[in-house]
């Protein structure tokens, strides 16, 4: 999956990274794909304004806490795809 400008441009000031910075920006777009599958799977269309910023919150959070499972993801996210579906 290809992040268009805008994508890249939002997720980049989403989480905080300078899309100048090549090695934060493939990770960024990794974690933006890991999130975009996760509301996929849950059964949200992340391409649906009303999902798509929750799609950058997981993002962030998934680039932030590198390493930790989907287990862990935190409640507020769970709950608000229960709301969204």
């Amino acid at each position: 999956m290809d992040l268009t400008d805008e994508q890249l441009d939002r997720l980049c000031k989403w989480i905080g990274i300078l899309k100048t910075d090549a090695k934060a920006v493939a990770v960024a777009g990794r974690c933006y794909q890991r999130a975009y599958s996760w509301y996929e799977n849950a059964g949200c269309d992340p391409d649906d304004d009303a999902v798509a910023d929750w799609v950058y919150d997981l993002a962030a959070w998934f680039y932030d806490n590198r390493g930790r499972s989907d287990a862990e993801i935190p409640p507020y996210i769970v709950q608000n795809v229960h709301n969204l579906r």
